[in-house]
């Protein structure tokens, strides 16, 4: 009897163990032999490339941002682009930003995006409706998603002005929509 209990709990440490290791193998959408290791050669390039594209967009999201600061600055509002990079976190279904010049590898799950932010005072304008209820004022363009596992990166050729949208008209509203709220 006491031999066969023994035996039981080998087994049971043995089950614990397998499953402790199967959740520790990920860590933040990458193993732990991944998380510990430099990227290799091909994901650097990766990285890079990814890096260089979303600089890109940033600048002519700038350059097409110009044309709307005096109407903003009129009514006292800024245009901020800010790039918003992330990654998925899989078991808990959160998504945690991801920078690259801090983190040199690439997620399993990877997006960025540019977000146009309306800004009041140095702050980002917020409506409160409600204690439970904030809506910002911003619009937000996607440039990259990646998908690591199976080995393909997907650019969003012209995130701005594609048959999904059209920036010159969303930015309008959103500066109308800012503008209406601040009049109020």
């Amino acid at each position: 009897m006491q031999k066969r209990k023994g035996r039981i709990m080998w087994i049971a440490l043995i089950i614990i163990a397998i499953v402790f290791a199967g959740i520790m193998y990920w860590v933040n959408g990458r193993t732990i032999y991944d998380a510990h290791t430099p990227a290799t050669g091909k994901e650097l390039d990766t990285i890079h490339e990814i890096m260089a594209y979303e600089q890109q967009k940033i600048d002519e999201c700038t350059a097409l941002l110009a044309k709307f600061t005096d109407q903003a600055q009129s009514i006292g509002l800024e245009l901020k682009p800010v790039l918003n990079q992330h990654r998925a976190v899989n078991y808990d279904g959160k998504v945690e930003t991801h920078d690259f010049n801090m983190d040199m590898w690439l997620p399993k799950y990877y997006s960025s995006r540019i977000m146009i932010w309306v800004y009041k005072d140095g702050e980002p304008l917020v409506n409160k409706t409600s204690s439970s209820t904030t809506s910002f004022f911003v619009s937000f363009y996607t440039l990259v998603d990646v998908r690591k596992n199976e080995g393909m990166v997907e650019y969003t050729q012209d995130p701005f002005n594609n048959h999904y949208t059209d920036f010159d008209a969303n930015i309008e509203d959103l500066i109308e929509r800012a503008s209406v709220y601040v009049m109020e």
